[in-house]
């Protein structure tokens, strides 16, 4: 074989520029592979998750009373009457946030600062109880249709209040 004089040859034969070419091309593959699988760990985590309660029926023991159906945008809390018609006393989770996204439910992620205890609230069967809903906990909501999600503990039971955010 013959090599032009610019050409260096390894101790092989082969020349030294087509293993600095394969080399410089596995560096450029590792990287991109690397961004790559970065990127979808970034959007699939930044993505909000799916109701739990997407096709289910809430239960009909309950019932919640608010001043109103719809809210500024610039509101702080919405306080909330909540009454347990039923012969139960369940246990029922700390409330949370849900928006309606292209007919789809989707749970409304907390500010990063809140965090929750994991009281459970307790309604007696029969008894009204008074619960402020803090829409500040959670940043920048955008108009559109959205839900407070009571979930009973230890089943797939729940009741919501609706309600629509709309521009001040």
């Amino acid at each position: 074989m013959e090599y032009s004089k610019s050409e260096e040859v390894n101790g092989d034969g082969r020349r030294k520029k087509e293993g600095v070419y394969h080399e410089k091309r596995v560096f450029a593959i590792v990287p991109t592979v690397i961004l790559c699988i970065l990127l979808f760990y970034l959007i699939k985590t930044s993505q909000s998750p799916k109701s739990p309660y997407q096709n289910l029926t809430p239960v009909s023991g309950f019932s919640i009373q608010a001043v109103q159906a719809q809210y500024t945008i610039d509101t702080k809390q919405i306080s909330l009457c909540i009454t347990n018609h039923s012969d139960n006393s369940p246990e029922l989770y700390l409330p949370y946030l849900e928006q309606n996204i292209n007919e789809t439910w989707v749970i409304v992620k907390k500010s990063p600062h809140i965090r929750d205890t994991d009281n459970l609230l307790y309604i007696p069967s029969g008894e009204t109880m008074s619960v402020d809903f803090f829409l500040t906990d959670y940043d920048q909501l955008s108009v559109g249709k959205y839900r407070i999600i009571f979930g009973l503990a230890h089943s797939n039971d729940f009741f919501y209040f609706p309600f629509d955010i709309v521009d001040s």
